[in-house]
C-alpha cells in the first residue's frame, strides 16, 4: 500500500515536469522573470526611470507595451517622477501560482506598491495577473491586469500640528 502511494506521487510529480516543459512553463524561471519584471515597473525614480522601462519594455509584447506607457502617461506618473515629486518602490509578497494554459503560462503576483510623494507614503496592495508567452525561447508579458487588493494606506511624511 504505502509502495502504490509512493509510485502514484512519483507519476503525479512526472506528469507535471513534463506538462512544465510542454507549455513552456519553467516555474522556477517564470517566477523569477517575473519578481524581475515587478522590480521593473515598481522600482523608479528619476534617476532609474529610463533605464528601468527601457529594461520592462524588452519583457512586453509590442502592442501590449504601446498600452501600458498610454496608461502609464494618463495617470501623469513618468512627469511626477521625473520631476523628483514620486518615487515608487515595492515589496514582493510572492508568486501565488502559475498556470500553464496552452501555449502561455498564466502568472499571479502579489506585491505592496509604495508610492513617496515627498508629502505622503501610500501603499496600496497589487495582484498582478500576467500571460507570458515564450517567443524565441524568451519570456514575452501579452497581457496585464493590475488589481488593488483591500484599501491604500496613507502616511503623511512630515506632519504638521499647529496648536
Amino acid at each position: 500500500m504505502v509502495y502504490r502511494g509512493a509510485t502514484m506521487k512519483f507519476i503525479l510529480q512526472m506528469i507535471c515536469i513534463l506538462m512544465s516543459y510542454v507549455y513552456a512553463c519553467d516555474f522556477d524561471k517564470l517566477s523569477e522573470w517575473s519578481k524581475s519584471l515587478v522590480q521593473n515597473l515598481y522600482a523608479l525614480n528619476n534617476q532609474n526611470y529610463n533605464e528601468q522601462m527601457s529594461a520592462a519594455k524588452e519583457k512586453f509584447s509590442p502592442p501590449l507595451w504601446s498600452t501600458y506607457m498610454k496608461d502609464l502617461n494618463d495617470a501623469k506618473y513618468p512627469a511626477a517622477i521625473m520631476s523628483k515629486s514620486l518615487d515608487i518602490s515595492n515589496s514582493i509578497l510572492g508568486v501565488e501560482e502559475i498556470v500553464p494554459n496552452h501555449n502561455a503560462c498564466d502568472v499571479s503576483l502579489k506585491i505592496n506598491a509604495i508610492f513617496n510623494n515627498r508629502h505622503t507614503v501610500t501603499t496600496q496592495t497589487l495582484r498582478l495577473n500576467m500571460t507570458v508567452d515564450l517567443v524565441n525561447d524568451n519570456y514575452q508579458l501579452s497581457h496585464l491586469k493590475v488589481s488593488k487588493i483591500g484599501e491604500a494606506e496613507t502616511n503623511l511624511l512630515n506632519p504638521k500640528c499647529d496648536l
